[in-house]
């Protein structure tokens, strides 16, 4: 968590106030995600179950990686070279003239070059029994967990019940 606040305070501290506006401008449209509205479901209980769910995997078994500005206590790390390439293209971000051009063609490379590589497509995660008795809201609720988390670079993708076991599994697929 230290390196999260060291680098927000470095940015904050070194980047010109215009500068920070225009990051801000350049990824808002990031934010216009189609998210559900947690109002609109917190009266469903399988809803609920899933932001805790979903609350409780951020936590405990989300990845994350090194080049990533907020981590969890899973941090995959990034080789050193990809690591300093990456910084290095998030200044020329910061500096560029049209820098949502840059940060669209920075977030290109991220992913095929860092995510691709680091990242499994699925991954399952391990929560104690729980049983839904409407999976649908159930993923909403996980969903929103993760997103809201501002940390995952997984999204839900199926149920798996051990009752044999008293576990439960839940299959993520890595975010396009």
């Amino acid at each position: 968590m230290g390196q999260l606040l060291d680098n927000l305070k470095k940015y904050f501290k070194e980047t010109s106030e215009e500068q920070i506006q225009k990051d801000w401008d350049a990824t808002a449209k990031y934010d216009e995600v189609d998210s559900p509205i947690a109002e609109d479901y917190m009266e469903d209980l399988n809803f609920q179950l899933g932001v805790m769910a979903g609350d409780y995997v951020v936590a405990t078994q989300l990845p994350t990686l090194s080049t990533d500005m907020m981590q969890t206590n899973c941090v995959i790390e990034v080789d050193q070279k990809l690591y300093d390439i990456w910084h290095e293209k998030q200044e020329e971000w910061r500096n560029a003239e049209d820098s949502s051009e840059k940060f669209e063609e920075n977030l290109k490379w991220y992913k095929e070059n860092i995510e691709a590589v680091y990242l499994e497509d699925e991954i399952q995660v391990r929560i104690t029994r729980v049983e839904p008795t409407d999976l649908e809201q159930f993923a909403k609720g996980f969903d929103l967990a993760l997103w809201d988390s501002d940390l995952s670079h997984y999204k839900y993708s199926e149920f798996i019940p051990n009752k044999k076991w008293g576990d439960t599994f839940i299959k993520l697929k890595r975010a396009e």
